[in-house]
């Protein structure tokens, strides 16, 4: 096994297919398919922890709409950053498919949104019936993934 302070995880997530990669006993993804339970439904989210350099957040991406604190509808995506949305907030999801689809940004502090490269990587542990916790790299090629951890309940 590669040294768990740097790894190759574009190398292991080509290799995979967008498959689950298994490293030191844990499942990564860069990207969670989540089929909603119903297709209109209130989502409860809240950042537990954030350790890292950059700006951390996630995005949420459905067909369909998101509703945010009763504010304007917010159409297929909407990005949600550490430093100013709520600790705990609820997202209004209203699904054409039933898919959501959720991942880790990060910022290096120039304004563009980063994902997927480098060391991007999610574990998501499924803690009851309807609560995830998620648990995210912020792109360093390691496995610390408490730089951003958040949990969604349904």
């Amino acid at each position: 096994m590669e040294d768990n302070n740097i790894l190759d995880l574009d190398k292991l997530f080509r290799e995979a297919k967008g498959k689950p990669v298994g490293i030191n006993g844990k499942f990564l993804v860069r990207i969670d398919r989540f089929n909603l339970p119903v297709k209109k439904i209130p989502l409860n989210f809240c950042f537990i922890e954030t350790n890292s350099e950059w700006k951390q957040g996630f995005i949420l991406k459905t067909k369909g709409t998101f509703k945010l604190n009763s504010k304007d509808t917010i159409r297929d995506a909407i990005v949600l950053w550490e430093d100013t949305a709520p600790k705990d907030f609820v997202v209004n999801v209203n699904s054409k498919d039933g898919k959501l689809l959720i991942y880790n940004v990060w910022d290096f502090g120039n304004g563009i949104t980063q994902a997927w490269h480098n060391g991007a990587a999610i574990e998501i542990k499924q803690i009851t019936n309807n609560k995830r916790v998620y648990y995210c790299n912020d792109g360093h090629p390691n496995l610390d993934l408490n730089n951003l951890v958040f949990s969604m309940t349904w």
